[in-house]
Formats: structure tokens, sequence, C-alpha cells
């Protein structure tokens, strides 16, 4: 028999998570292409699936609001990775109560000059151990980024983590922009949750 226990966050990873939520526009469009989603490619190849298949790239897909929020590494759960914009078309349609609000990984971003550091967070909706992270994104044009920086958030990184990090960011494709005619609004559940707007933390 099986089954979860919430976890509680550590106040390791809430002194970690250090971006907030002010909940207005951060003017990202004046800064990159947002109508749309990013998609980047881990090159590191992995098996998955009953069958053991094997697939030599990992899809890692962004969107970023302009309110300041973020998704990141969404996939649909029924024909991964091959349609992105339906699958999305599918979770508007679904509305708030659709598990895309509360799965996957959330987050918030600010932007530091051309660099966009983004924290992101993945709860499962008090269902699973908390797992953050940090990554900041270099803008090389309207619609290209790179990672430059990868971290955890809530433990103490070890020189093997800090190594390992970096070759998996080293792996990654600059990211590129996909444009969608239908984007999901960023109804997550991270904007019911108190410390993640900036007027509360203290």
């Amino acid at each position: 028999m099986t089954g979860c226990a919430t976890k509680h966050m550590s106040k390791d990873l809430r002194k970690d998570f250090t971006n907030c939520f002010e909940g207005k526009s951060t003017n990202i469009r004046s800064l990159i292409d947002i109508d749309g989603y990013y998609i980047m490619y881990d090159l590191e190849g992995y098996y998955y699936g009953f069958k053991n298949e094997f697939e030599d790239t990992l899809d890692i897909n962004m969107i970023f609001y302009e309110d300041g929020t973020l998704f990141y590494n969404f996939f649909s759960r029924f024909d991964y990775p091959k349609d992105i914009p339906g699958f999305l078309k599918k979770m508007t349609q679904n509305g708030d109560k659709d598990p895309f609000y509360f799965g996957f990984y959330w987050g918030v971003y600010r932007i530091d000059g051309d660099t966009i550091k983004a924290q992101y967070i993945n709860h499962a909706r008090g269902m699973a151990p908390w797992d953050a992270r940090e990554e900041w994104f270099k803008v090389v044009n309207r619609n290209t980024l790179t990672c430059i920086y990868a971290k955890m958030l809530g433990e103490k990184m070890t020189e093997v983590a800090i190594v390992n990090y970096k070759k998996a960011i080293s792996r990654y494709t600059a990211a590129r922009f996909v444009p969608l005619e239908v984007i999901p609004p960023p109804n997550c559940w991270l904007k019911k949750e108190e410390w993640f707007w900036c007027k509360n933390r203290k």
C-alpha cells in the first residue's frame, strides 16, 4: 500500500525563495516575445515508460507571463511531447480545476538587466515534498534565451551538486520562442499562498 503525506515548507526553502509576486506588469514584453512558450532541449538521453523507451533529448518548455509568474517544464500527459499547443488549449478550456494549475512547476521571475532570474517550485497541491530551483536566462534576442545559471533552493549545495548543475546547463540548447494562439491564464496555486506575495514579506 502506498500513499502521500503533506510536507510543510521548510524555513531554508522559504529563505532561499527570494523572488516574490507583486501582482503587476513586469514589462517583460519590452524585452522578449511572450505570446507563446519557449522550448529548450537537454541533450542528455533518458529512458521512460514501461517498455524502457529511449529519447536522446528532453524537452523543457516555459511560459513567461506578464504578471511575473512562470510556468516551467510542462508537457502533455497524453502525447508528450508532440502537441503542446493542443495540450495548452485543452487546459484553458478545462478551467482552473484542471491539474495544470496545481501540478508541474510554477514560479516567479525578476528582470535584472538582460537576464531573467526565475525561481520555481513544485508541491503538487500539498501532496508531495517541496522541490524548488532557480535558473537564470540571458536574453540573446526577442525570441532566444540561454540558461547561464542554476541551483537548488532549500538545501545546501554540495561541491558535487554545484558541478552537476554546471554540467546540466552546459547540455541545454538555447531556448527558442514558439508562438501560440491560446495561452492558459496564470491562475496557479502559488497565488493562494501568502508567502508568495511581496506585500506579505517581512
